[in-house]
C-alpha cells in the first residue's frame, strides 16, 4: 500500500470518530430531563514515506507508514427539563488549564446567564401584552 492511500484511509477513519455526534452526544432521558453529553475531542496525526535505491544485489524499496492517536473527554453536559435549559460542566482536577479549557469552563456560565436573559425578555413580553 502506498502513503497516499495509508493517508487517506487514516484520515477517513479519523473523521468517522470527530464528528458532531461525538461532540454532542445522543441525548437520554431520565425522569423526564434530557441529558445531552458534551464532549471534548483532541487527536493527533502523522505521516511519512520514501523510496531509496541501494546496490542492485539489494535492490531499491519503498517505505511508508502513518500513525494517529485520539481521546474523547466529557466535559460537560446539557439538561433540558420542564424548567428550562441548564449546562453543567464536568470538574476534571489536577489538569493544566489551555485558553480552550478556560473557555470551555466559562461557556455552561455564559449560556446560562443567557438563557436567564431570554427568560426574562420573554417574561416582559407577556406582562406587556396582558396590559
Amino acid at each position: 500500500m502506498d502513503v497516499e492511500k495509508i493517508i487517506k484511509t487514516t484520515t477517513e477513519e479519523l473523521e468517522k470518530l470527530v464528528s458532531t455526534e461525538t461532540v454532542v452526544g445522543k441525548p437520554q432521558v431520565i425522569e423526564g430531563t434530557t441529558l445531552i453529553p458534551v464532549n471534548k475531542i483532541s487527536f493527533g496525526f502523522g505521516a511519512g514515506g520514501g523510496t531509496g535505491t541501494g546496490k542492485e544485489k539489494e535492490g531499491s524499496g519503498e517505505g511508508g507508514g502513518c500513525g494517529a492517536g485520539a481521546g474523547v473527554e466529557p466535559v460537560a453536559f446539557i439538561a433540558v427539563d420542564k424548567n428550562g435549559v441548564k449546562v453543567y460542566q464536568l470538574k476534571h482536577k489536577g489538569t493544566v488549564s489551555t485558553a480552550m479549557d478556560i473557555i470551555a469552563e466559562k461557556c455552561p456560565e455564559i449560556i446560562n446567564k443567557g438563557m436567564d436573559v431570554i427568560t426574562k425578555i420573554k417574561e416582559k413580553k407577556e406582562e406587556e401584552k396582558k396590559k
